[in-house]
C-alpha cells in the first residue's frame, strides 16, 4: 500500500525547493550586479564606495546563505556557485586592494571549491588592476600583482583537481599569469 502522507510531504519539500530556487535566481541579478559595481568602482578608486557596497554584499550573502541552508540542493546548484564565486571574487578584490594580500579562507563559511573558484576569476580583475597601474607608470603595482598571482597559481597547482571545472580556471589563471610576465617584460624593456 502506498502512504500518501509520505508522498505529500515529498511534494511539499519539492516544491518549496522550487520556489527557494525561483527566488535565488531572481536575487542572484541583484547580487552578482553589485559585485561588480564593487570591484568597477575599486577600478576607479572610489574605495568608500566600494566599502559600502562591500559591507552590504555581506549581509546580502548571510540571508542568501541562511536561505540555501534549508535546501542543500540549492547548495549544490549552478546558481549558487556563481553567486558565491562572484562574492569571493569582488570581496577578496576587494582585500586585496585595501591591503595588499589574500584574502583568507577561515570564517567565510564557503566550500574550499567555492573559494577557489572566486580566486580563479580574481587574477583577471589583478590583471586589470596592472595594465591600470602600468598606464599610470605605477609600473612597481604591476610588478607585485604579477608576483601576487604567480604565488597563487604557484599554491593552486599543488592541488590536484583532475578534470574539473576548477582544473579548467586554474587554466585561466595561468593564462592571466601569462599576461602578467608579458606585461613586465614590456615594462622592462621599457626601463
Amino acid at each position: 500500500m502506498v502512504k500518501i502522507s509520505d508522498f505529500t510531504r515529498i511534494r511539499s519539500s519539492i516544491e518549496e525547493q522550487d520556489k527557494k530556487r525561483g527566488e535565488l535566481i531572481s536575487n542572484s541579478t541583484g547580487f552578482i550586479k553589485k559585485t561588480k559595481i564593487v570591484i568597477y568602482s575599486l577600478h576607479r578608486g572610489e574605495k568608500n564606495e566600494a566599502g559600502i557596497l562591500r559591507k552590504e554584499l555581506a549581509e546580502d550573502f548571510r540571508k542568501i546563505k541562511k536561505s540555501v541552508s534549508r535546501h542543500q540542493a540549492l547548495y549544490y546548484s549552478g546558481i549558487y556557485k556563481i553567486i558565491v564565486q562572484e562574492y569571493i571574487e569582488a570581496i577578496a578584490y576587494y582585500h586585496f586592494v585595501t591591503t595588499g594580500k589574500l584574502l583568507g579562507f577561515s570564517g567565510l563559511g564557503v566550500s574550499p571549491e567555492h573559494y577557489l573558484l572566486g580566486l580563479c576569476d580574481l587574477t583577471g580583475e589583478l590583471g586589470r588592476k596592472a595594465v591600470n597601474a602600468t598606464i599610470k607608470k605605477d609600473y612597481k603595482s604591476a610588478v607585485k600583482i604579477k608576483d601576487f598571482v604567480s604565488a597563487l597559481y604557484g599554491e593552486m597547482l599543488r592541488i590536484d583537481f583532475r578534470n574539473s571545472e576548477l582544473r579548467r580556471k586554474i587554466d585561466e589563471v595561468k593564462n592571466n599569469l601569462k599576461r602578467l610576465e608579458d606585461l613586465v617584460v614590456n615594462i622592462s624593456l621599457r626601463k
